[in-house]
């Protein structure tokens, strides 16, 4: 059925989906195409490594600036962390990580809350003297335990 045999009047509006004319908008199948693009699954923003027990996370973005990469980041790690109720022992490693904003730390803090509720432990590793000095100014270096890179990371929770 045509878009132009519907205008005029037409109450057979079943499509049909073998009719190359039939162009309307098929309930279920533009629906369904939209909802499945709108909850594709977000890129993998992180890799996570159990390594003895501890949880290893890589950040694999270079920016965690804008708001939709931190969410993303916060929820893939929320996800991968256990909630077995045994402590957390989570490593976070920025050896690929130039910048952070605001809401990047904020995260980072609640992600401290949690491991701290889980009486574990965080240790943060591969932080540029960039990231370093971000650390510093804002005086987290003082809630975060920071380590240079991640064997040492690795050692201080074994």
């Amino acid at each position: 059925m045509s878009l132009a045999r519907a205008r005029c009047g037409d109450e057979n509006l079943i499509p049909n989906p073998t009719d190359p004319d039939d162009a309307r908008v098929l309930p279920g199948t533009l629906f369904a195409s939209l909802a499945g693009f709108l909850t594709m699954a977000a890129p993998a923003r992180i890799q996570v490594v159990d390594t003895d027990g501890v949880k290893v996370v890589r950040f694999t973005d270079n920016q965690l600036f804008d708001e939709r990469t931190v969410r993303e980041v916060a929820e893939q790690i929320a996800v991968s962390l256990p909630s077995d109720g045994f402590p957390i022992r989570l490593i976070l490693d920025f050896s690929e990580v130039s910048l952070l904003s605001s809401s990047a730390l904020s995260k980072l803090i609640l992600i401290q809350r949690r491991v701290d509720a889980s009486r574990g432990k965080l240790r943060l590793c591969e932080l540029s003297p960039i990231l370093q000095q971000v650390f510093r100014t804002s005086n987290l270096d003082r809630l975060f335990a920071i380590d240079r890179d991640r064997r040492t990371a690795l050692e201080a929770l074994q």
